[in-house]
């Protein structure tokens, strides 16, 4: 079975669940490792941890997704012009995005 990785609200989280990251403190203290499961996050603050959850989405299904990203960048980056700073702009955006998906 596909895994991917999620950033969740800590609220979304259900019984079970696995940590894909470490959850740290404002001043960067591992609170939690990867791997451990949820307990007492809540109280020390935490809003959001990352999980790894099942991706029920086929190649193809991912595939449109990432042609819809590419879409709506070109679309936001249509009069970029040879800029080459909202190039690198446009690149650093499409990375994040499609790294979102997976």
């Amino acid at each position: 079975m596909k895994l991917r990785l999620k950033k969740i609200p800590l609220g979304q989280a259900e019984p079970g669940m696995q940590l894909a990251a470490a959850v740290c403190n404002q001043r960067g203290e591992v609170l939690l490792q990867a791997g451990c499961e949820l307990s007492g996050l809540r109280k020390r603050g935490v809003g959001h941890i990352v999980v790894q959850m099942a991706d029920p989405r086929s190649e193809d299904e991912l595939a449109v997704e990432r042609a819809q990203v590419l879409d709506r960048l070109n679309l936001l980056f249509r009069n970029a012009g040879q800029d080459q700073h909202l190039a690198s702009l446009y690149h650093l955006v499409l990375e994040y995005r499609l790294e979102a998906l997976s």
